[in-house]
């Protein structure tokens, strides 16, 4: 039977072999949010058999990843075994992507398919974002343009140098944000802390932004694949006008030149993130969803 296990800095290297095999795009199994969101989401994994399965743990419900299988039956098969013996409804979640393909192509009529449209992840083409051109980008250029005619602006890339600036930045945005209480936001806070100060995590990489040599803003996400990278963390003080739009694109021209696709992540239903990330016209909107069984509904 399955047995799984949290994630730990040795595992990751193990974990990431699966997302180019598989053409992983999902921010998902991002080596940042494992580590630093597991505990929060009840997320662990196990390997059996050369298939990579997770399942996670919100509010008190358990729902298990697409596992990394070309085999999907014989994959599921062993996810209901451990459902039934722990007295779990086999409920799955996921997103389009060639795992998706292969779970519906050949399990597809034996679950029905709710859309989850807060976790939706916004996925762009990296040239769009680093170059901004066209009609469609005209209001991010003038912020932009603002921006560098406005301040006294350097842009830096996230190293040991600067991190522990970093930190005193992020305390501050935290002290200034309304929901700082929240334990999601705790989590995050504790969470950027470990990852700026404590062990270094593969294919990570930051950027820093600067007004008067003082950090303004500042982000940090790391590869999904060899395509494909994921912006996890972006703090700007909001009193700097085009302070988002500016690191947004300085990260991407000096940092994510050699990946075709960036994401960044879900908009978890706030009205005015789901706006800004709109804004930036996703190439991919990638779906998501509960997946159960016929059965269970019935």
């Amino acid at each position: 039977m399955l047995e799984f296990k949290g994630v730990d800095y040795s595992d990751l290297p193990v974990i990431r072999k699966f997302f180019d095999e598989f053409n992983e795009y999902s921010c998902e199994f991002s080596s940042i949010n494992m580590l630093i969101w597991q505990e929060y989401f009840g997320f662990s994994f196990c390997i059996e058999d050369g298939v990579l399965y997770s399942k996670n743990c919100i509010d008190g419900r358990t729902s298990f990843g697409i596992p990394f299988s070309k085999d999907m039956k014989k994959a599921v098969d062993k996810l209901k075994e451990y459902a039934d013996a722990n007295n779990l409804p086999l409920i799955l979640f996921g997103g389009q992507g060639e795992r998706f393909d292969i779970f519906k192509r050949q399990l597809g009529a034996s679950f029905i398919f709710t859309p989850m449209r807060d976790s939706f992840e916004y996925i762009y083409n990296r040239n769009d974002l680093a170059e901004l051109s066209g009609k469609k980008y005209h209001s991010k250029r003038n912020h932009i343009a603002t921006f560098k005619k406005k301040y006294n602006w350097s842009y830096e890339r996230l190293n040991d140098n600067n991190s522990s600036d970093v930190l005193k930045l992020l305390a501050h945005w935290y002290d200034s944000y309304s929901e700082k209480t929240s334990s999601s936001m705790k989590t995050e806070e504790e969470g950027i802390n470990r990852l700026l100060s404590g062990q270094k995590v593969d294919g990570v990489r930051g950027g820093v932004l600067r007004v008067d040599g003082n950090i303004i803003a500042f982000t940090v996400g790391c590869e999904i694949s060899s395509s494909v990278f994921d912006v996890n963390f972006e703090k700007a003080l909001v009193e700097f006008d085009g302070a988002y739009a500016m690191i947004n694109q300085q990260f991407v021209l000096n940092e994510l030149a050699d990946y075709s696709l960036i994401n960044r992540e879900e908009d978890m239903g706030i009205e005015g993130l789901r706006k800004a990330k709109l804004s930036y016209k996703p190439a991919i909107l990638l779906e998501k969803y509960i997946i159960e069984a016929v059965n269970d509904n019935e």
